[in-house]
């Protein structure tokens, strides 16, 4: 009996644990669907940019990312010459 019972058991809890991790899975795969819509939705109502202004926005961030890494540098130097050459790269 007692071999019955951890079966019957046994089968009950994977038959379980199988619905609710494909619910699981089923949620997580809606989810995603909603989110990839919206996103193709933004997408397609953004304005088309030229050429020249998708250079301009990458050249901004490009300025912005070195602008970034110089201050945390700056923030690290120890020697007054490597934090006068900085200093200047910031004010350029």
């Amino acid at each position: 009996m007692t071999c019955s019972l951890s079966r019957y058991f046994s089968f009950f809890l994977s038959f379980f644990l199988h619905k609710i991790m494909a619910r699981g899975w089923e949620s997580k795969s809606v989810e995603d669907q909603i989110a990839e819509m919206e996103a193709r939705k933004q997408a397609a109502s953004a304005p088309k940019l030229s050429v020249q202004e998708i250079a301009k926005r990458e050249r901004m961030a490009s300025l912005h990312l070195t602008r970034s890494r110089l201050q945390e540098q700056l923030s690290r130097a120890r020697s007054a010459a490597h934090k006068t050459m900085l200093q200047r790269s910031l004010a350029d």
